[in-house]
């Protein structure tokens, strides 16, 4: 490469950086609201629903992160149902299922799940399934002895409960 050709790539660089520093950069948008600097937003603590002005203190940035900050009163209310039933759930299951050992590969660990219409599925689906599993464990996933502990709790909440607010089935 000459000295000229040098000196006209070093330019095309340069007005390349240019651009780039003018350039506007769009930060990604988060999918959960946050609320603005002083502005109210909706929180569940202790069973009720509450308002607050958002100041972004540890306070604020705790609640939104474990996402318990809201911009209506109903949206705070359907999260309070959530916390409730599957509270509900799991309860029942913890009083009622013998104990789990997931070392133990032949003991079945029961769970709910519910199977809606996919590509993959013969014909219309959406409904409530119990299955079993032996050695794996997934992250979220309440378990219990029994597929009768599992119909007994779903029972105890109500399936419409069950699904919308422990599945998340809308």
């Amino acid at each position: 490469m000459t000295q000229q050709e040098y000196e006209n790539k070093i330019k095309e660089l340069e007005k390349q950086i240019a651009e780039l520093k003018m350039a506007k950069v769009e930060e990604p948008q988060s999918k959960r609201w946050k609320p603005k600097y002083n502005e109210i937003y909706w929180l569940v603590e202790g069973g009720d629903i509450f308002n607050s002005h958002w100041f972004n203190d540890r306070g604020d940035k705790w609640r939104s992160l474990i996402g318990n900050c809201f911009e209506t009163e109903e949206e705070a209310e359907e999260y309070k149902k959530q916390i409730e039933y599957t509270a509900r759930y799991k309860n029942y299951i913890e009083e009622h299922s013998k104990p789990l050992d997931w070392g133990n590969n032949d003991q079945g660990k029961y769970y709910a799940y519910f199977m809606q219409n996919s590509p993959y599925t013969m014909g219309p689906v959406n409904k409530l399934e119990i299955d079993c599993d032996y050695w794996s464990k997934c992250q979220g996933i309440i378990y219990a002895s029994s597929k009768q502990i599992i119909l007994d709790a779903i029972n105890k909440i109500g399936e419409d409960n069950f699904k919308k607010y422990v599945l998340g089935v809308k």
